[in-house]
């Protein structure tokens, strides 16, 4: 449970950008909105984007008890271009951070 303060939850980090050292030894860009101890959501940005195209809204995240895992796809914002990239090799990409950030859920 959040810590609530005057009948609001404790206010959220501001994003936090991270790179992840895959297994192949690639870097996978990916922000964190949210507080980290809170379930994850991954969100998987468009086309001509990056993972900082979320608008960040602490306050949301900090109400529905959530943190935003938001990785720029390979070849994209900090992530490195990865030359035989498909959807499940960046499946891969993913599953390989959530591990680094030690998320189970």
């Amino acid at each position: 449970m959040p810590a609530f303060q005057g009948g609001r939850s404790a206010p959220s980090p501001p994003p936090i950008s991270l790179i992840i050292h895959l297994p192949n030894g690639r870097a996978l860009g990916l922000t964190r909105y949210g507080n980290p101890t809170h379930q994850a959501v991954v969100f998987h940005h468009g086309f001509g984007s990056s993972g900082l195209e979320l608008p960040p809204d602490a306050a949301l995240l900090a109400r529905l008890e959530l943190q935003i895992l938001a990785p720029d796809r390979p070849g994209v914002g900090r992530s490195d271009v990865h030359r035989r990239l498909t959807f499940p090799s960046f499946a891969d990409d993913v599953v390989a951070a959530l591990d680094n950030l030690e998320i189970t859920q």
